[in-house]
């Protein structure tokens, strides 16, 4: 699915339209105070393929969050250097502060990625360690057996219902076919699909249940099923939630985090 997972590097994008503050020479900084959304991620993508992060943040204008980081590191896990990352200013403001985003791609090795903390490292050698909510990501299985037909909606405003279309591409048909995402926070609803017919398409429709733990969303849903006697699980493309929908009240909640 390598077609549809590289086409969530677009929601990066799509929070703001802004200047990218990086390449320049920072000043050393007073004390970085920004806060950070907490994003609850549980996807798999495509061997090969990196995953596009997304940190969102509000920060007063003069934070030197804005100019002098130079380098993000993912827990204890993997640093990124300038020219690796990208800091994005948005147009949106509310309450005095103002709307950014730190970009990057995350490579994936075979054992997967996770993480809740990232470490800000800014100029004059100081850091900031901010806590970014429950990030899993693995690898999809080089080999599936159901590939998305047609329109493969990959960003939603907020959780609600969830439909898409699938072709089996197996040589058999697939059996008592169901839906789950095992991300804390999250619920569906999802009535099972008695069969899909070799060669055939068919539809999955559930609604999803958010709770309050987190501010935005990225899932990949699991597909489970019966092949030909044995129990299979296909994960599919990430979707994005709630990226798209940012307003002032999403604004509010991230900057009264403690």
């Amino acid at each position: 699915m390598r077609h549809q997972s590289r086409s969530l590097i677009a929601v990066a994008f799509l929070i703001a339209a802004g200047a990218v503050l990086t390449g320049c020479t920072p000043e050393p900084p007073t004390r970085a105070e920004a806060k950070f959304a907490l994003t609850t991620v549980d996807a798999a993508i495509s061997p090969g393929d990196t995953f596009p992060a997304n940190f969102i943040f509000v920060a007063e204008e003069e934070d030197p969050i804005w100019d002098s980081v130079t380098g993000v590191a993912l827990g204890d896990g993997e640093t990124f250097g300038p020219g690796a990352f990208e800091v994005v200013r948005s147009e949106s403001s509310a309450g005095g502060v103002v709307l950014g985003n730190i970009t990057l791609h995350i490579p994936v090795p075979a054992d997967g990625v996770a993480f809740d903390q990232i470490e800000l490292l800014l100029a004059g050698e100081t850091s900031v360690v901010a806590r970014v909510g429950s990030w899993e990501v693995e690898l999809q299985d080089s080999e599936t057996v159901i590939q998305p037909s047609g329109e493969f909606v990959l960003t939603y405003p907020r959780c609600e219902p969830v439909s898409a279309t699938f072709v089996n591409v197996a040589d058999s048909d697939l059996l008592d076919i169901a839906v789950d995402i095992p991300a804390a926070g999250v619920d569906v609803d999802f009535a099972p699909v008695a069969s899909a017919t070799a060669g055939a398409p068919f539809d999955l429709e559930f609604d999803l249940h958010c709770d309050d733990t987190a501010d935005f969303w990225v899932l990949s849903p699991t597909v489970s099923f019966d092949l030909d006697g044995a129990p299979r699980e296909v994960r599919t493309d990430p979707v994005a939630i709630g990226l798209t929908a940012i307003d002032e009240t999403t604004i509010d909640r991230i900057r009264a985090r403690p």
